[in-house]
C-alpha cells in the first residue's frame, strides 16, 4: 500500500504501515489462536473507563474461509474516528471506505491479524467491530491460493466496512474522541508479537492528560490529520495538526523509527 499525500505529513525513516516506502514488517511471529481470541477482545480497561465490545469473535462468513492453522506475522489495529466532522460527507465517507477495505487487504495478503474499532467520544465510546486472529486463506490445492486470497479480501472487506459503517460507538466518558482512541489501542490484549497501530481521524480534538502507553507497538500510524469532512485543511492548519500529533504520540511511545502522522490516506 501508499499514501496519497495531499498535504504536508511528516514520517521518520523505518517501518511504518502502508506507505510506498515500506510495508508493514513481515518478522516476528504469531501468538493467538481463535479459541484465545474471543476472551482477549472482552471488555477492556483503560484508566477508569471500560470499552463495549461489538463483534468481539472473528465473524462466520470469515472463520469458513481461514486456515486455523496458520499464527499471524503481525497484527493491525485499527481504529476509525467516527465524529462527524470526519465522516459527515458523501466524499468523507467514501475516503473511510477507501482506507478501511485498504486496510484489510494488506492485513488477509500479508495473513496478519486484524482488529478494528470505532469511537467518537473517549475510550469509553470505544467499541470493536471486527476482530481476527489471523487472515490467513485456506485452501487445498497450491494452485488455488491467489483465487481464495482473492475472495478473503473481498468478503472481509465487505465485512469489515459494514461493522465500521452500521455501528454507533457508545456514548460519554472523559477525554476527546482521538485521546480514547489511542487509549484503547494502548490497552488492547495482543493479537500477536508484532503489533501495529492504525489510526484515521481528522486530528481535530483536545490531547487531554490521559495515560496512554504505546510502546508495545513495532509503529503507530494516523492517517488523513486535517481531512474534516466539509472541506479540507488549509495547509497550515494541517501542518501544525500533523506536528501536534507527532509530539503526542513520541511523548506517549511511539517508536521513531516506525511513526507516521500524514494528511494523507491510508491506500
Amino acid at each position: 500500500m501508499s499514501i496519497h499525500q495531499s498535504t504536508q505529513g511528516t514520517r521518520t525513516s523505518g517501518p511504518g504501515p502502508h506507505i510506498r516506502r515500506g510495508p508493514f514488517i513481515r518478522r516476528g511471529i504469531a501468538a493467538a489462536a481463535l479459541g484465545v481470541l474471543v476472551a482477549s477482545c472482552s471488555a477492556q480497561q483503560a484508566g477508569d473507563s471500560q470499552t463495549r465490545p461489538v463483534g468481539t469473535s472473528c465473524p462466520e462468513t470469515i472463520t469458513r474461509l481461514i486456515d486455523p492453522s496458520k499464527t499471524a506475522s503481525a497484527e493491525v489495529n485499527l481504529a476509525v474516528d467516527k465524529t462527524k466532522s470526519f465522516i459527515d460527507s458523501p466524499d468523507a465517507q467514501a475516503r473511510l471506505e477507501a482506507q478501511v477495505r485498504a486496510a484489510t487487504a494488506k492485513a488477509v495478503d500479508q495473513a496478519q491479524a486484524l482488529r478494528v474499532s470505532v469511537f467518537t467520544g473517549s475510550v469509553a465510546t470505544v467499541r470493536v467491530v471486527f476482530a481476527c486472529p489471523v487472515l490467513a486463506a485456506k485452501y487445498n490445492n497450491p494452485a488455488a491460493r491467489e483465487k481464495r486470497t482473492a475472495h478473503l479480501r473481498q468478503v472481509a472487506g465487505d465485512q469489515v466496512w459494514a461493522a465500521v459503517r452500521d455501528t454507533a460507538p457508545g456514548a460519554g466518558g472523559r477525554g476527546s474522541s482521538i485521546v480514547g482512541g489511542w487509549a484503547f489501542l494502548a490497552a488492547a490484549a495482543p493479537l500477536a508479537e508484532q503489533r501495529h497501530a492504525v489510526m484515521l481521524s481528522d486530528g481535530r480534538g483536545k490531547q487531554e492528560k490521559v495515560a496512554v502507553d504505546l510502546s508495545g507497538f513495532t509503529s503507530v500510524s494516523m492517517f488523513s490529520v486535517g481531512r474534516v469532512a466539509a472541506s479540507a485543511a488549509d495547509t497550515k492548519s494541517t501542518t501544525a495538526l500533523v506536528n501536534r500529533w507527532r509530539t503526542w504520540l513520541t511523548k506517549h511511545g511511539a517508536p521513531a523509527d516506525g511513526l507516521t502522522v500524514t494528511s494523507g490516506e491510508l491506500q
